[in-house]
């Protein structure tokens, strides 16, 4: 039987931390673009399992699919758009999407990555970053905790 990912190996919209991991990951990226001394992307590297273990959960069996929370994929979705780069609307569509970034994030992680790649990657870091923090400031203000999730 295969193991289940835990929480903390997805990308989780609740998760108060993913605003500042994406963060994380866009300025490892940046230094990287600007040939700046980095000696490890652990951000980039740890965003990109996330978004691989999300991906294929998104994109597994039915039953599997349940396990996903809607603001998981709304936080997804609005970060893929926000890229410019992805015209999908159905949930497969998504987590390909999101399995290619994924993996785009690996190779860069590995520093094997060009700089348009990079480019994108720090893209869509900045996008995620900036769609995590609204989603958290909107489940805030309206009330909701993590709590409420669990």
């Amino acid at each position: 039987m295969v193991a289940q990912p835990q929480s903390q190996d997805l990308l989780m919209a609740i998760d108060p931390e993913l605003p500042f991991l994406a963060a994380k990951a866009a300025v490892e990226l940046d230094n990287l673009l600007l040939k700046r001394p980095c000696q490890q992307l652990t951000s980039v590297v740890l965003l990109a399992k996330k978004l691989e273990h999300s991906s294929a959960r998104i994109s597994g069996s039915v039953s599997q699919r349940k396990l996903v929370d809607l603001p998981d994929i709304e936080v997804l979705n609005n970060t893929v758009h926000a890229t410019g780069n992805f015209s999908g609307v159905t949930l497969n569509e998504l987590a390909i999407k999101a399995s290619k970034i994924a993996k785009q994030l690996q190779t860069v992680g590995e520093k094997k990555g060009e700089s348009g790649t990079i480019a994108e990657s720090r893209a869509f870091c900045v996008a995620l970053s900036r769609c995590a923090s609204s989603y958290m400031q909107s489940a805030s203000e309206s009330g909701y905790s993590e709590h409420h999730w669990s």
